[in-house]
């Protein structure tokens, strides 16, 4: 008998222990990514589009990690540019392009900047291929990634596009990419040189 009250007493304190440990898995969890979308910032950057032979800024929001630097925000915002976003994807579709700065399959793969505050943007190889051909879709292609670096990061003098890693003298034979873009002098360019 004595032994029975001792298995009876020994069930009773398990079965007690084992609901504190239930307990205890039901609560919830923090996870990183709970944690990082209490963290991430709210800012509203320009991506410069195409539109009608000039190039339009459309404000955007972005969301970053405090930590964030330049090139991870520059990354961030050339990839909706080039990604083709669905609001930016309709501003070439009316002005007429089915493809170009915008169009799906262009890739940033790296962002440097330099000592000299030259950001370095490693383009995909389709970043020439998908361009509609002509002096005019180049110019654009090109004004609208430096346009989006320079007006967005003030601190950054200068753009040099590379493709899949390596310096290019043009784009597709008409706009010289083998120099950094910087804004023009004129006051309130929307333009590069």
């Amino acid at each position: 008998m004595k032994n029975r009250v001792i298995i009876f007493v020994a069930i009773i304190i398990c079965a007690g222990l084992l609901s504190c440990v239930k307990e205890e898995k039901k609560k919830p969890v923090k996870t990183e990514e709970a944690v990082a979308e209490k963290l991430l910032v709210d800012e509203e950057l320009s991506i410069f589009i195409p539109s009608g032979g000039a190039i339009v800024p459309h404000k955007s929001l972005f969301q970053f990690l405090p930590e964030d630097g330049s090139e991870e925000k520059i990354k961030a915002v050339l990839a909706r540019l080039l990604k083709g976003d669905v609001n930016f994807s309709t501003v070439f579709q009316s002005a007429g392009q089915s493809s170009g700065p915008g169009a799906a399959g262009i890739d940033v793969l790296d962002v440097i900047i330099s000592r000299e505050n030259i950001a370095y943007v490693d383009l995909s190889r389709s970043f020439m291929t998908r361009n509609p051909t002509g002096i005019t879709s180049e110019i654009e292609a090109v004004n609208s990634v430096a346009l989006t670096v320079l007006k967005n990061f003030p601190e950054i003098t200068g753009v040099m596009i590379l493709i899949d890693g390596k310096e290019q003298k043009t784009l597709a034979g008409h706009v010289d990419i083998s120099m950094p873009f910087r804004l023009s002098d004129s006051d309130n360019s929307q333009g590069v040189q």
